[in-house]
């Protein structure tokens, strides 16, 4: 299939924007405070666009999750939430044996299934759209859409961990399961 067939890109990046207001004052979510960054991606599966643009996404979540789909079939809804999320930003730590991290969010967002099938990975909407790529193609699409999230935390003001304990063992598990992950796919591409 022609390589335009499929395709996952980041087309914005951002922090999550956010505001408390009251009858006596105004907070805004500080970007050192702000763990989730956000964005517009284009995603296009079987030559058809099904990302709508202008549409804010949980970018570290989405990638989080594409990196296990690297290593694994999925199905919708698998990960307690869309494949690329609107929300991500509820992170907590698990004893799930083969994820460190499962994160919690609205139904917004954009699904599809994955199979791998020999040297394949094979995508499916649930309209019947399909894109077959070739495996090694997808590990490097997924690990420069990653690489494009990572910079994007490393050019940002220091993250503040979070005060409570259960999020901020959430945190700091997503970034090791983002590591290993991550190492494994370098691992693979450099084969």
């Amino acid at each position: 299939m022609d390589k335009s067939d499929f395709e996952i890109d980041i087309k914005r990046l951002h922090w999550f924007e956010s505001s408390l207001s009251t009858e006596s004052n105004s907070i805004t979510l500080k970007e050192e405070d702000n763990l989730d960054a956000q964005g517009e991606v284009l995603v296009k599966i079987g030559g058809i666009i099904i990302s709508k643009p202008n549409t804010s996404l949980s970018i570290s979540t989405a990638s989080l999750f594409l990196m296990r789909t690297c290593f694994e079939n999925y199905k919708p809804n698998q990960y307690n939430n869309k494949l690329i999320p609107h929300c991500g930003h509820s992170v907590y730590p698990t004893s799930n044996q083969k994820y460190k991290v499962t994160i919690y969010g609205c139904d917004i967002g954009y699904d599809w299934n994955i199979l791998h099938e020999k040297d394949f990975v094979i995508h499916k909407t649930t309209d019947g759209f399909v894109s077959k790529v070739n495996k090694f193609e997808y590990f490097e699409i997924v690990n420069k859409f990653s690489d494009k999230v990572e910079e994007f935390y490393k050019k940002s003001k220091p993250k503040r961990k979070p005060k409570d304990e259960i999020e901020r063992k959430g945190y700091e598990e997503f970034w090791l399961e983002w590591m290993e992950l991550k190492n494994k796919i370098n691992n693979y591409l450099s084969l």
